[in-house]
């Protein structure tokens, strides 16, 4: 009987290099971050958040861009339009033109041809650019947090710390969407000294119009004090005064505009 040779492949060096190759391509990939979805509210704003929002119940759990956790009630989400911002704001943006054709002019328009616009119509105007550029002033020197406020809060005393801790609540009396939403409690004694200060827990970090959300702060080792001092802050705030930077800076209406042809 003849003897049977059993024999071993082994994998050369461009296959393991291969190999290898392909699994640092995959470790790489894992470790880039999510895209960024949106979500669009009811009452039509915008919130980013970082990577996939997901469903829970009748909850939207999502994270921020600055890394918070949060969530949204779902019958305050639209969905659809959540989708289709999500969709457009991944679309890549078409490549600007580089080259272009001269084209000889088919129609020539004299001075006489064109309708001159009068004072008032061009007094009009400049009201709108004012308007805007006012608009946009208001806009860069709003303080963030503003239209936050403390509605209210109580103190107790925890013996599980040997200290009194702060609950109440924020309410959003603006008509803006507040996000990141931070609460900075100090306390301070009858002679104006600071006795302590600490960041509270605020439950729901985004806030839209009219919405509220409950704070706790603790501070251990502090039996008494006698009065706080509350300081809100949020990172964003919802774009909305756009819309009426755009309306202030828009061109003449059309019945400003047909003046002088009910002239002629």
């Amino acid at each position: 009987m003849g003897m049977k040779t059993r024999l071993t492949t082994y994998p050369t060096r461009a296959r393991a290099f291969r190999v290898g190759l392909v699994l640092g391509l995959l470790i790489a990939l894992t470790g880039l971050p999510s895209a960024a979805d949106w979500l669009v509210t009811q009452s039509g704003d915008q919130v980013e958040t970082r990577g996939p929002w997901e469903i829970k119940g009748k909850l939207v759990v999502f994270t921020l861009p600055g890394g918070t956790l949060s969530s949204m009630r779902l019958s305050d989400v639209d969905l659809d339009a959540s989708q289709k911002l999500t969709e457009t704001k991944k679309m890549p943006s078409a490549p600007a033109a580089t080259t272009s054709q001269r084209r000889e002019a088919t129609i020539v328009i004299t001075d006489s041809d064109v309708a001159h616009v009068g004072p008032e119509a061009a007094g009009s105007v400049e009201e709108r650019q004012e308007a805007g550029a006012q608009a946009r002033a208001a806009q860069a020197t709003a303080a963030p947090g503003e239209g936050l406020t403390v509605a209210e809060w109580n103190q107790e005393f925890d013996d599980a710390i040997d200290g009194v801790v702060l609950t109440g609540s924020i309410e959003n009396r603006s008509p803006n969407l507040h996000s990141e939403i931070t609460l900075l409690v100090m306390l301070y004694n009858t002679d104006g000294s600071l006795a302590g200060r600490g960041a509270a827990t605020v439950d729901n970090v985004l806030l839209q119009a009219g919405q509220s959300t409950s704070f706790r702060a603790a501070f251990a080792g502090i039996v008494g004090f006698d009065r706080p001092e509350f300081r809100l802050n949020s990172a964003s705030l919802s774009p909305r005064q756009e819309v009426a930077e755009d309306q202030a800076e828009g061109e003449i209406p059309a019945d400003e505009e047909g003046d002088d042809d009910d002239d002629e």
